[in-house]
């Protein structure tokens, strides 16, 4: 066995490694090794496990079954490219990742007919072609997959998506599928969500899916779908997401639809659907953009007109014939009181614009930094004014590449001025570095970012910049060529602590703020002395503890699962000692495997 595994090796894969015959397992997996992986790999006949996710491999699969014992195969988080190759059809194989590759060619035959496989992951390549009959393990969203679902899919007792032992999750988005759902699926008994959406699925929904017991979504949105919504369907009780939107179904929404109590979300959007709403339960809750871009749907939902009784109307009219003119004289009065009012209501708003319009303007007319009043040499002047010449007590900040000052104007905003030095050959490299920041300054907008206002060019450069939070990276010192930093730049509680004793800056010490405000973010507020006591081998209490009290509970195992894991990779981040910490390649792929996942 040998264990490499979440290190930072780089190079290529190491060749020494296919003379030991012997090797039974090899963890590479979270390194940095790009390049080719030799075919040679075939001629290690008593490997069992190979594990090669998130490097930089690319190339060709390895042909690893020559010895048709190989049980666990990853290759995840790479570049590998072409077809999945034919002799990785082992016998032996119990599970396999290639997601998130680049992967192509088709499916068909080349998965599912395994007698041992139970776990197979393709998502985001670019397979396509025909699902196979045999399949027992699935999860290939983000695919080009193409062609019907067969018929035999819902026969399929063995079939499995992660770990479960039943399909209990079924997602084909996002795919080029046609033709009719079948509805075999309707066997699948232990099916709790099936999401179909954004493929070419006609025809109508099968009454066969009414034998499911969907518990967590049903999302059937964006296909080709006609006629009408199965009252079948409302046997779903416990269902909390019912997505049909974008289809083209028509007639109207049962009425049972209000039976449905564990909705949480519903989407019924452009299709084209008429009559009552369901007047019960989780709909009179729902947001109107859920019934938008319909046909003529009604009820007692906000948005929606209400809907007219005709037979009650008649009646009426037949027991006295002075109703009508009753109801029409307070239809009318009624009509030009809501008038009046809205007239006053109007006459409000308008009023209160030009008032406010006014202030703007006033408010504009005395600002120095507005369009229209904006003087370089003025607000300079102001500036030179408000710091009195840059005097130290007004100094909030310094970095390697200047220093920053607050400054109060007369008739404007609290400002931070961030005074540039500069140093007699090395103006090229600061101004580059200074246009970069502008640049980005330009392009960001976010409330705990500084504003960008602009720049003053007298002597030194200088530029302004909103009073905010200032960034909490480290500040590059002026030779480009150097790691060190001459002065710490930064906000304090976010920058690393190898920062308090050295003067090396590292990538690790952006790792290090990231992670802080990471955990800001999952806690609602910032770590503080957590910070030297939390580890990466937290259990499930000790992340309950960790979380933002405000914010409840994943219900579901699976979220809970995901939300501990990210937690963990923060908290990964953070560790004393610098080498320790992860790469931030590694830390984003992670989290967006997590993303995927929930």
């Amino acid at each position: 066995m040998l264990f490499l595994h979440q290190n930072e090796c780089s190079g290529t894969f190491p060749h020494s490694l296919l003379n030991c015959n012997l090797l039974v397992e090899l963890l590479l997996f979270t390194n940095r090794l790009s390049g080719f992986v030799p075919q040679g790999l075939a001629n290690l006949t008593s490997l069992r496990e190979l594990h090669l996710s998130e490097n930089n491999f690319s190339g060709p699969l390895p042909q690893v079954c020559q010895g048709a014992k190989v049980q666990l195969f990853t290759a995840a988080f790479n570049n590998f490219t072409g077809p999945i190759p034919k002799k990785l059809a082992c016998t032996s194989l119990v599970r396999v990742r290639l997601h998130n590759n680049q992967l192509s060619g088709s499916l068909d035959r080349d998965f599912g007919v395994y007698p041992n496989l139970n776990y197979c992951k393709l998502s985001h390549n670019r397979l396509e072609g025909l699902l196979s009959r045999n399949l027992e393990q699935l999860k290939v969203a983000g695919n080009m997959i193409k062609g019907e679902i067969p018929e035999e899919f819902g026969k399929l007792n063995r079939l499995a998506i992660g770990r479960l032992s039943s399909l209990e999750d079924l997602d084909l988005s996002e795919n080029k599928l046609n033709g009719q759902i079948p509805g075999q699926l309707g066997e699948c008994s232990k099916l709790h969500n099936l999401c179909l959406r954004k493929s070419y699925f006609n025809g109508s929904i099968p009454f066969q899916l009414g034998y499911l017991t969907l518990q967590g979504s049903l999302d059937l949105s964006q296909n080709l779908l006609t006629q009408q919504i199965l009252p079948e369907l409302a046997k779903f009780t416990m269902l909390e997401h019912l997505n049909v939107s974008h289809n083209m179904l028509s007639g109207s929404i049962p009425s049972l639809f209000g039976t449905m109590t564990g909705l949480t979300s519903i989407d019924f959007s452009y299709n084209d659907l008429e009559g009552p709403v369901p007047d019960s339960g989780f709909f009179h809750r729902a947001s109107p953009a859920a019934f938008s871009n319909n046909k003529n749907l009604c009820g007692e939902v906000l948005g929606l007109k209400p809907c007219s009784n005709t037979s009650v109307e008649k009646e009426t009219r037949k027991k006295n014939h002075n109703v009508p003119i009753i109801i029409v004289s307070a239809s009318l009065s009624w009509l030009i009181l809501s008038l009046a009012l809205f007239i006053l209501y109007a006459l409000s708003r308008r009023a209160k614009r030009s008032r406010e319009s006014k202030e703007a303007m006033v408010s504009e007319a005395r600002n120095p930094l507005s369009v229209v009043n904006y003087d370089g040499k003025i607000v300079y002047e102001d500036i030179i004014e408000a710091t009195e010449s840059f005097d130290e007590k007004y100094c909030i900040g310094s970095g390697g590449s200047g220093r920053v000052y607050k400054a109060k104007l007369t008739l404007g905003p609290i400002l931070a001025i961030k005074k540039l030095l500069c140093l007699d050959g090395e103006q090229m490299e600061k101004l580059r570095s200074f246009t970069n920041e502008i640049r980005a300054l330009t392009e960001i907008s976010h409330k705990n970012i500084v504003k960008f206002y602009g720049f003053c060019c007298h002597g030194p450069h200088k530029f302004l910049k909103e009073a905010c939070i200032s960034d909490f990276g480290t500040a590059k010192i002026l030779n480009p060529d150097s790691s060190n930093v001459t002065v710490l730049a930064g906000t304090l509680g976010y920058v690393a602590p190898e920062l308090a004793y050295t003067v090396s800056a590292m990538e690790k010490c952006d790792v290090y703020s990231f992670g802080v405000v990471a955990l800001e973010v999952m806690m609602g507020k910032h770590p503080a002395e957590l910070v030297s006591v939390l580890n990466s081998c937290l259990d499930q209490k000790d992340v309950q503890l960790v979380l933002d009290p405000r914010i409840r509970t994943p219900a579901d195992e699976e979220t809970a699962l995901e939300v501990a894991s990210i937690v963990r990779h923060a908290v990964s981040c953070i560790c004393v000692e610098p080498k320790s910490r992860p790469t931030m390649r590694w830390v984003s792929q992670a989290l967006s495997e997590a993303r995927t996942n929930v």
